[in-house]
């Protein structure tokens, strides 16, 4: 089909944790901002150390970043429901070999 990307608007109901848990990532930095605000707002301190390693260490090693890995924080304890009432835009690369085995895991999973 030639298919390449797909693009999504992560939000309504329980969107920004589905379309995260199916391997998407996210391609506004404000977004990520947004969502680690809230996350700092709901979670404890040890739930938001590795919410904080994550965001920084993908923004100091991408610092323009475009490709915010939303799968590495929607695993992590209380995440999920902050992940949940977020609203972000995101992008599924079908030529990336890690983002396509993370949609393929998840759709395909047993």
């Amino acid at each position: 089909m030639g298919v390449r990307k797909i693009i999504v608007h992560a939000g309504l109901g329980g969107g920004g944790y589905a379309w995260a848990k199916h391997g998407f990532v996210a391609v506004n930095r404000f977004e990520v901002e947004t969502i680690l605000e809230d996350a700092l707002n709901r979670l404890s301190a040890n739930e938001m150390l590795p919410v904080e390693r994550i965001f920084s260490k993908y923004y100091e090693d991408h610092p323009t970043g475009v490709d915010f890995p939303m799968i590495a924080w929607a695993s992590l304890p209380g995440m999920r429901e902050v992940l949940r009432g977020s609203d972000w835009h995101g992008a599924l690369d079908l030529h990336n070999p890690e983002q396509f085995r993370n949609f393929s895991n998840y759709v395909f999973r047993s």
